[in-house]
């Protein structure tokens, strides 16, 4: 998992260094994957763009973020630092679609890490039950924190919150088991409670 998960994040940061140089190959996927919280059990409907900065290897790469959810579907959308689509995700509670303009020979994304972690961080700690199983975690929650426990009580992930919903807010990442980072700053945050 490891590796796997450092392989995605190599290939999606030199697609974002990049900036789609080359031709790419559009690549679509489709997954079931039941285990994911349903896009109603979130309550609720946001649209949100944020600049996902990631560290890696003591260097920073920057990814826009474009996140809508409604009651029926989940839909993410990631641009490269010149604008084009990187990846195209969605979730409507019983498959989800992944379309990826990554080259055939870099194509590592993983649209179902990526959804995970919007999950983890944003839905209601009661929507999580089946996506924590499957993961075999656990999670401490505290008002501006989430922490993700392994079945021996091992940090494998933090969330942290500063004021999230508003302009230059952030939701901050921490991979424990990977040293890896990224953050989420919040440019636009239109949400509705239902």
């Amino acid at each position: 998992m490891t590796r796997s998960f450092i392989t995605w994040l190599v290939a999606l940061l030199s697609m974002t260094l990049l900036g789609c140089a080359k031709s790419p190959h559009d690549l679509n996927a489709q997954s079931e994957v039941d285990w994911l919280p349903s896009p109603a059990s979130y309550q609720g409907r946001l649209h949100t763009q944020q600049l996902m900065t990631i560290e890696y290897q003591q260097r920073q790469h920057r990814l826009q973020m474009i996140l809508e959810i409604d009651p029926s579907q989940v839909t993410l959308v990631g641009l490269s630092n010149f604008s084009v689509p990187v990846f195209n995700m969605s979730w409507d509670g019983v498959d989800l679609n992944s379309r990826s303009s990554l080259p055939v020979d870099t194509q590592v994304f993983s649209a179902q890490r990526v959804m995970e972690d919007i999950m983890l961080a944003l839905w209601p700690s009661s929507a999580l039950e089946s996506l924590l199983s499957y993961k075999g975690w656990s999670m401490e929650q505290h008002t501006v924190q989430r922490h993700f426990l392994d079945k021996y009580h091992h940090k494998v992930m933090t969330i942290d919150y500063l004021n999230p919903q508003d302009t230059e807010g952030v939701i901050h990442v921490h991979y424990h088991d990977l040293n890896v980072s990224y953050q989420l700053e919040t440019l636009l945050w239109d949400a509705t409670n239902e």
